[in-house]
């Protein structure tokens, strides 16, 4: 990929795409971890920016996929003002 090509775009599809690396990692780590397997059988990511990436989306869990389809309690209790003004 060249530089001259990536943009504001880009950003959030290349942020999709190194967190979903990072999560099909996450899955082979996972399957490799039976009953009776030795440190030797787990699976090791070969990609050298999983350590980092996976430090940062554990830290961060508001960076999940997932979105509550309810209203926070601090939501609900602001006046309409408030919610007018977040709204924007």
């Amino acid at each position: 990929m060249g530089t001259d090509s990536f943009g504001i775009r880009e950003v959030p599809q290349k942020i999709k795409y190194i967190r979903s690396a990072c999560c099909q990692e996450l899955k082979k780590i996972n399957n490799s971890k039976k009953p009776g397997a030795s440190a030797i059988d787990i699976y090791q990511p070969k990609v050298p920016w999983f350590t980092i990436v996976h430090l940062i989306l554990k830290r961060n869990p508001e960076m999940n996929d997932t979105v509550s389809n309810l209203y926070s309690s601090r939501y609900i209790k602001a006046t309409r003002r408030q919610r007018q003004l977040w709204a924007r």
